[in-house]
């Protein structure tokens, strides 16, 4: 069960200072009078469903608003909570339940850094592609813990971890280690 609560808050309803006078947040609230609403998902000790401390979070471009954290993943559609978590039995079940960074990239594609390396949703099947790297070599990127992910301009994946940073190239082919010195530019 989901507890959901609705918070009102309301302007005052104070003289509005002459027009020319305010600022433009001023204006805006003395005109609008409009009450905001905030719904909080909280969480319910009775079915441990929720995310708990959100370390991450994005919204997609269905509207569907994602939080990472130390316990899980969690997509809210605007009424429900639907969580994702670590299964041993399931290998398209996320790696990790903890999920450092999020990131949507130019496809609309969920890539998820976790504690066990690089997933991507797959809406098709609300299931996830774990990237493992080769247990040969345990300093491999995808190894060891996601910490920060970021889409650049040409649509690239930037991959920060413990190891190091690198970059998964748009054609989703490569993976390339950053170099280890950057050059200097400007000023």
């Amino acid at each position: 069960m989901i507890l959901l609560s609705l918070t009102t808050l309301s302007w005052a309803a104070e003289t509005p200072p002459h027009p020319k006078q305010a600022s433009a947040l001023e204006i805006s609230a003395t005109q609008t009078r409009a009450s905001t609403h905030f719904k909080r998902l909280l969480h319910n000790p009775e079915t441990n469903n929720a995310v708990q401390t959100i370390l991450t979070m994005r919204q997609d471009h269905h509207g569907f608003m994602w939080f990472g954290g130390e316990y899980g993943l969690a997509r809210y559609d605007g009424h429900e909570l639907r969580r994702y978590l670590y299964d041993a039995n399931n290998p398209q079940a996320l790696p990790s339940n903890a999920v450092w960074s999020l990131a949507i990239d130019k496809d609309h594609t969920l890539w998820l850094g976790t504690n066990e390396g690089l997933s991507r949703y797959n809406p098709n099947t609300d299931s996830f592609i774990n990237y493992r790297s080769d247990p040969r070599f345990k300093h491999s990127l995808l190894a060891q813990p996601i910490r920060a992910l970021s889409v650049d301009g040409d649509n690239r994946l930037m991959i920060g971890g413990e190891s190091g940073f690198a970059i998964l190239e748009a054609d989703r082919t490569a993976l390339s280690p950053l170099p280890a010195a950057v050059k200097k530019t400007g000023r």
